[in-house]
Formats: structure tokens, C-alpha cells, sequence
């Protein structure tokens, strides 16, 4: 696990607002959480359905396969809904990410998970990229993220964005249903 933090106070986005409206240019908006649940009665459904989708993709903590979270357990209803980004194509959602604070000057970049057939055409990038703004807005100082040393599209958007490693930690794990039978 690679674990990155990003100074926000010399931190200029506007390199990457091309992107968000070449992305708008193919019918892909970026919204909050916040404007989802006000404007689609199914904006739950839909983001259920699609953590469900995403969640194949991201490595495990432990050996057991992915198992599909249960609609009654809605973790992103937790989350602010004002640091919560959605990424829709007409009323299509393909993507999301989020953000919560640590304390009153660091946040933290949670999740970002995209459709698989939406991925690398700057989906993830111009979604993180929202999260960080909405980070910088707020005057938090300092913005945590991590992911998996075997992701290196996220690696790859993080170096990007200019996140700077300063931990990685190791997991070593053995099924030992065998030895103990």
C-alpha cells in the first residue's frame, strides 16, 4: 500500500480544467453527492449498483473473494455530501470519489472507483481533481490518499496530480486452511 499526502496551498488545478471539459464534451458531468440526492430519488440505487461493479477491482485486506455489499448498507450516506463526486453520463453514473476531513487542516481523498469501459480517458483524474479543490476551498492544508502498489493507473493519476509518497506499507498473508487440516 503506497500512502501519499499532497500540500494544497501551492497547488494550482487549472492545468487539469481542459480535461473536465473534454469529458463534457463526450456527456460526462461531474456532480455532487448533494445535488444527486435532491435531483434522482434513485441516486442510492444507482451508486449501490455501481460500488457493486467497482468493487471486484480493488485489492482485498484479506484472501477472500469479493462479496457485494447488501443495499442496507449504504456507506457513501455517511459521507458529506458536498465532498462526494459523482461522474454521469446522461443519468448514467461511471464513476465516483470522495473526500472527508481528518481533523480542521487535513483531509483525506477517499475511494475513487470508475466504470471499467470509462476508464483511462481522465474519468478518475478529473473526479480526484474535484475532491481537491473542494479540499483546497475549504482551507484544509494538507490531503492524504493511498492505494495499492498493483493499481499503477491510480499510482499514475496521484504522481499526476502531484501527491507525494511518504509511507508504504507491507502485507504479507497465507491461507492456512491446508496446514491445520
Amino acid at each position: 500500500m503506497f500512502q501519499s499526502k499532497l500540500s494544497l496551498a501551492e497547488c494550482d488545478f487549472s492545468f487539469f480544467f481542459h480535461l473536465e471539459e473534454r469529458l463534457k464534451s463526450e456527456g460526462i458531468r461531474i456532480v455532487t453527492l448533494a445535488e444527486e440526492k435532491e435531483r434522482d430519488p434513485e441516486y442510492a440505487w444507482k451508486l449501490h449498483l455501481l460500488d457493486n461493479e467497482t468493487g471486484p477491482d480493488f485489492p482485498r485486506d484479506h484472501l477472500e473473494p469479493f462479496s457485494p455489499r447488501s443495499f442496507k448498507d449504504l456507506w457513501f450516506v455517511k459521507e458529506a455530501l458536498d465532498s462526494f463526486f459523482i461522474a454521469k453520463q446522461g443519468d448514467h453514473y461511471i464513476g465516483f470519489s470522495n473526500g472527508r476531513a481528518l481533523n480542521d487542516k487535513q483531509f483525506e481523498q477517499g475511494i475513487t472507483a470508475i466504470r471499467r469501459e470509462y476508464r483511462n480517458r481522465g474519468v478518475a483524474t478529473a473526479i480526484k481533481v474535484r475532491v481537491l479543490e473542494y479540499a483546497k476551498r475549504h482551507e484544509y492544508e494538507t490531503i492524504y490518499t493511498s492505494h495499492r502498489n498493483t493499481n499503477q493507473s491510480m499510482d499514475a493519476v496521484n504522481t499526476k496530480l502531484g501527491y507525494l509518497p511518504y509511507s508504504y506499507e507491507a502485507r504479507l498473508e497465507r491461507d492456512l486452511t491446508d496446514v491445520y487440516v
